[in-house]
């Protein structure tokens, strides 16, 4: 650092000048396109507590607080999957700055403890997700899914008194149905 310094005192005032202004230039730039950026997330960040806020509204509205008892309870449920999601995450967070903190001071069973509980929390957080999409399994071994198939899906197709006496949760279900 005093070498550099030391160099930089060596230079004409001319050339001080000079390199001066680049600083200034660079830091300018600099400024301005840390400005840029901020502006930008924050209009996305807008953009999304939009959408959640208005989500929130139109789910407790028109089914939370539905009359109809199916929609009430989907609401709740819908209500309280998306809240325990946010405690995973929330105890997940916790946990790996904790198991951070456990690593830097050497305290390797506490480390080996946060480790578990994420796992834990992790595989919670992955029942919670919707994988009804083929393509959360397209890359399964074929077996796997066989065995999986014939053990746990219906082995015959439901009857239409069975169906209109537990109707689908869905609606293209419903459709498909009655075409």
């Amino acid at each position: 650092m005093t070498d550099l310094l030391k160099y930089l005192d060596s230079l004409s005032p001319f050339l001080q000048g000079v390199l001066g202004s680049a600083v200034l230039a660079f830091i300018t730039w600099l400024g301005r396109l840390a400005l840029h950026a901020a502006q930008k997330g924050g209009s996305v960040a807008f953009k999304f507590v939009s959408r959640d806020l208005m989500m929130k509204h139109i789910l407790h509205k028109q089914f939370v607080q539905s009359r109809r008892l199916p929609e009430a309870i989907w609401g709740n449920f819908f209500v309280i999957t998306q809240s325990l999601q946010w405690s995973i995450i929330a105890a997940s967070s916790l946990i790996f700055v904790f198991a951070v903190s456990s690593l830097l001071e050497g305290k390797w069973l506490h480390l080996l403890g946060y480790y578990l509980a994420l796992n834990s929390l992790l595989e919670a957080h992955s029942w919670l997700k919707d994988r009804s999409d083929e393509k959360h399994i397209a890359y399964l071994d074929p077996e796997i899914k066989k065995e999986l198939i014939a053990k746990y899906y219906p082995k015959e197709a439901p009857t239409d008194e069975a169906i209109q006496a537990n109707p689908p949760l869905n609606v293209e279900s419903q459709t498909s149905r009655t075409s």
